[in-house]
């Protein structure tokens, strides 16, 4: 901690001054505490500079003549210091100063107990933060009543500096509260609720009851007035809140503080508090320091993760949210892992992220939320005057508008006017703009066939309107934005509904396209939605040369060019726009060039979008729960390869998890980006049956490059005809459910079979197959808790969440379940409209007994090893060695003359075991319970079964083997039994018919 003591001729001394700069940089860069003192002078002329603290600045300067830097040095320094807030002593001679001396020792032990706590909790970066608060509260009378507000947006750590300023000071109070999530708590609980509970818990009484909000706001106040009392109000977002909880200052006692948190700061200044805290974002040494304790759970990374550190706290912007929850995702992953998230990080925020930040978006009315998404698009960077001029035009009050965003923290405003946003909220804003234009089509039933995007002046009554009325007349519905907005940018929700709810968006080019500020924006929204959704996107270039829009040369680049000049756009916007004319410019599309007969184009134009339109999307699934996510996460993964490769990619993991289901939503999501698809469903079970190779191939041939009149005859011919038919076509194709190397043989060959920027998407419960073919692997994760829930609820209750009797027994099926799809559906289905007494019923019998659906399902992947040894393995694992160390199973399955180590791999590659981090073998429990039924149906006699996992039915059948009861037949190879739980004692015999092993 530094205290620094201004006094009016503090500036005077160039030692002084020199001091406070080096204070002021370990205050920057390593959260050192600084408190300063104000003696006889006020903060305003240490931070300006100004009065008898400015004049002997001054006379300083003129006195020793340093140079430039060192006087700017010291002004920020004095700038900045003067900033923090700290204790002003005023300089009165006859006044007893003891009193403010005891006062600011208290604070000190204060703080310096707060930096012991940061330090040892790993709070980086708040120190200083506490510190403000902290001081702002003691510069109040002993016996006022404070109130005070921590403002900032989502994730910046408002709650936990509150949580540590409570920590701290709850021992000078009588009675203490702190109250989380009061937002929540409001929606959920309501207000009388948060009366109760606040009156509870400062009185320490139980079961207080109120009868209604009048009765509640008396008895706080009845209750609190004679009390000093510390509350805290977290997460506070209505006004309403304040007054039902806090009221005013004659609800409380003598002393009493209450500190509130929000997002709002509106909110604070209508309430009134007396001091209002502004949350900073940390310093990027700050955010390294707590990036690196959450990814690496100590103070430095391994070198060559540095530099990825580095990139990843450029992307945080200081916002800690961002910092924890990145570095605890990336805690223990590779470097490979580390790249692959950045880059799914550039075009989607994490979840938990996303979430934080939209609460403050959702607080906004409609003219908020319209106005936040068009400075997210348009006018970052831009004057705040002329932005409001530009969104007024359009009817906005953008004023007021803008002024709720930065009372939220959702734009700022810098010293020159501009409007700014953190990069997590440009992304949230995005995020928000592709699900706004998603919403139709995530629920697969889009609300147009086609977005027409145009400048009117050119085409509109011309071929525009040709082909809009062609497209009618075909009862293709048509998305026609006929109003040519006025001057400025300017975009409505609907509008973005309507282009990203459309399958298909026409863009016809014309030589003034671009000079429309509009016409450029629509078409930067397209393209970025294209480009994230996989719409289809047909240019017409009307009048003019795909090269010229990709370039922006002859009459339509002068016309781009007329428009820079005329309205001077931020670099970044005419960027954005230069890519857009080149990326769509490079689309094959239709070319018109000085025709006077434009209705052959028309038609060909309506027959593009039929035969787009006839290409029928996959059923995926009645309760799609999960599967966005994990589709996304594939499309991700194809996005990272360059546009022309050919891609192959295995979706792995054990039956039922859901690989096909994510294979169709994929087929559906991208599919129209392609000359030809084909999905190739059930390979296994159509591969064996009579004709099923061929047929497989003929509708490969039939789908890629229909039209056509060739007919596949045989396997190897099959082979020649592919490889030549479809190298020429961009397409994709999924092959689903495949078990054999030699299905991949003769129907995706390898890469050299397709034409550039094809995709094949294969899956598969066996990973070597994949690795075989050289394919990137996804391996599909099983559902979480909150999604597994979901969907259970779904199938059990036909409803989101389970009925409130079923809740604890809900989460038991789900527990078992193990977040498999399949299981839950099947579950879910099965218990529909059953009572709870059935229900625990069918609970205790499934663990025993499991459902032949699932069983069928899952024992397809035991049925596949072609390895005896294999099989046993599996069995042996199933009864007896889950959450054994692989070593010791490879030792002890060796020992039976096993060859474990192979067979082991072998079951891993299939998804029927796993091995985690300790090296334990871990089993799904409905594989478990499946390798268990194999053995049960061996015989209804225990001792006739090959092996015993309960120790009752071990102990029974040794006990009657003794007895004779049981008989060893001849045939039997041997008995395994499990004992005592936390061993496997193995008795070795000797029979004439072979041997046996107990």
């Amino acid at each position: 901690m530094a205290i620094i003591i201004f006094s009016k001729h503090y500036a005077s001394s160039r030692r002084c001054l020199g001091e406070l700069t080096k204070i002021m940089e370990f205050h920057r860069s390593r959260d050192q505490v600084v408190l300063p003192i104000f003696y006889g002078v006020n903060p305003s002329e240490v931070h300006n500079q100004e009065c008898s603290f400015g004049q002997a600045f001054q006379d300083l300067v003129q006195r020793i003549s340093p140079d430039e830097n060192e006087v700017s040095g010291w002004m920020t320094a004095l700038s900045e210091a003067g900033s923090v807030c700290g204790l002003v002593v005023p300089n009165f001679e006859s006044k007893n100063e003891s009193e403010d001396i005891q006062n600011i020792v208290k604070l000190v032990r204060y703080l310096l107990d707060t930096k012991d706590s940061c330090a040892t909790e790993g709070l980086v970066g708040v120190r200083s933060q506490v510190q403000e608060v902290i001081t702002m509260l003691h510069k109040h009378q002993s016996k006022d009543v404070v109130s005070l507000g921590i403002w900032g947006t989502g994730g910046i750590g408002k709650t936990t500096t509150a949580k540590l300023i409570f920590d701290r000071i709850q021992n000078e109070f009588e009675s203490t509260c702190f109250f989380s999530n009061v937002r929540q708590a409001w929606e959920s609980k309501g207000r009388v609720y948060l009366q109760e509970q606040l009156v509870s818990r400062i009185c320490e009484a139980k079961n207080m009851r109120m009868d209604s909000n009048e009765s509640g706001s008396l008895k706080l106040k009845e209750r609190l007035r004679h009390r000093k009392v510390l509350v805290v109000l977290d997460d506070v977002n209505d006004l309403e809140q304040l007054r039902a909880l806090c009221g005013n200052r004659e609800w409380l006692g003598e002393g009493s503080k209450i500190i509130i948190t929000t997002r709002d700061l509106h909110l604070l200044k209508t309430f009134g508090v007396d001091d209002i805290h502004s949350m900073k974002l940390l310093s990027n040494d700050a955010s390294l320091e707590l990036f690196i304790r959450k990814a690496f759970k100590r103070a430095s990374p391994e070198g060559k993760f540095m530099e990825l550190c580095r990139r990843m706290v450029a992307y945080a912007e200081g916002l800690p949210l961002a910092l924890n929850v990145l570095g605890s995702s990336l805690y223990g992953q590779s470097s490979w892992e580390w790249d692959w998230e950045l880059m799914k990080l550039s075009i989607i925020p994490p979840p938990a992220i996303f979430k934080k930040l939209k609460l403050s978006f959702d607080s906004l009315d409609g003219n908020g939320k319209e106005i936040f998404l068009n400075i997210v698009l348009f006018h970052i960077g831009e004057d705040k005057d002329d932005v409001i001029q530009k969104l007024d035009g359009h009817g906005c009050n953008a004023s007021i508008g803008i002024g709720a965003l930065v009372d939220r923290s959702l734009v700022t405003i810098d010293k020159n006017n501009k409007l700014k946003m953190h990069h997590m909220s440009q992304l949230m804003g995005r995020r928000i703009i592709h699900q706004s234009s998603q919403n139709n089509l995530l629920k697969r039933s889009y609300k147009y066939d086609v977005f027409l995007s145009f400048r009117g002046e050119d085409t509109r009554a011309t071929f525009t309107s040709h082909i809009n009325s062609a497209l009618r007349d075909a009862g293709i519905f048509v998305f026609k934005d006929d109003v040519e907005l006025p001057r400025g940018n300017h975009i409505k929700l609907e509008l973005l509904q309507a282009i990203g709810s459309s399958k298909i968006a026409i863009i016809i080019f014309s030589r003034k396209y671009a000079a429309s500020k509009w016409c450029l924006d629509e078409l930067s929204l397209i393209r970025e939605l294209h480009k994230s959704d996989y719409q289809v996107i047909l240019p017409v270039f009307y009048d003019v040369a795909p090269s010229e829009v990709r370039s922006q040369t002859s009459s339509f680049g002068k016309a781009f060019k007329k428009l820079i000049q005329k309205f001077s756009p931020p670099k970044g916007q005419v960027s954005k726009w230069r890519t857009a004319l080149r990326d769509v410019g490079a689309i094959a599309g239709t070319v018109i060039l000085n025709s006077r007969e434009e209705s052959g184009y028309v038609k060909a134009i309506v027959d593009d979008v039929r035969d787009i339109l006839d290409k029928k999307d996959l059923y995926v699934a009645e309760h799609p729960v999960g599967v966005d996510n994990r589709m996304q996460e594939v499309i991700t993964m194809l996005q990272n390869h360059p546009s022309e490769d050919v891609v192959m990619v295995g979706i792995w993991g054990m039956g039922g998890v859901g690989k096909t289901t994510i294979a169709k939503a994929i087929y559906n999501k991208i599919g129209h980006k392609f000359e030809g698809r084909s999905y190739l469903p059930r390979i296994r079970k159509v591969w064996n049956q009579r004709e099923g190779k061929v047929r497989l191939q003929n509708q490969l041939l039939s789908d890629i490059c229909k039209p056509t009149k060739m007919k596949i005859n045989s396997i190897e011919s099959g082979i020649n005809i592919l490889r030549d038919r479809l190298r020429h076509k961009k397409a994709l194709v999924v092959v689903d459910g495949v078990d054999k190397s030699s299905q991949l043989h003769a129907l995706v060959g390898s890469r050299d079979w397709f034409g550039k920027g094809s995709i094949v998407i294969i899956t598969t419960r066996d990973r070597h197959l994949l690795r075989e073919s050289n394919c990137v692997v996804h391996l599909v994760k099983n559902l979480d808790e909150r999604e597994s829930i979901e969907l259970f609820s779904w199938h059990a209750f036909r409803q989101k969440s389970p009925k409130e009797d079923f809740i604890e027994l809900s989460r038991r099926v789900v527990a078992y379940s193990g977040g498999l799809p399949l299981a839950l559906k099947v579950f879910g289905s099965y218990l529909f409209a059953r009572e709870t007494e059935e229900w625990e019923s069918v609970l205790e019998r499934i663990k025993k007994i499991p459902l032949k659906k699932i069983q069928k399902k899952l024992k397809t992947s035991f049925d596949s090893l072609s390895d005896l040894s294999d099989k046993e393995i599996f069995l042996d694992i199933s009864c007896f060695f889950i959450g054994m160390d692989k070593d010791d199973v490879t030792q002890i399955l060796n020992g039976c003359r096993f060859f474990a180590k192979t067979g082991i791999k072998n079951l891993e590659e299939r998804s029927l075991v796993t091995i985690d981090e300790n090296n334990k073998l871990g089993m799904h429990n409905l594989l478990r319970d499946m390798g268990r039924e194999i053995i049960r149906e061996e015989s209804r006699t225990l001792g006739k079964r090959s092996r015993l996992w309960f120790h009752k039915d071990a102990q029974a059948v040794l006990l009657k083997r003794r007895s004779h009861v049981y008989k060893l037949d001849d045939h039997d190879k041997y008995v395994a039994i499990s004992l005592f739980g936390k061993q496997i004692t193995q008795l070795h015999t000797s029979i004439s018919a072979g041997n046996k092993r107990y």
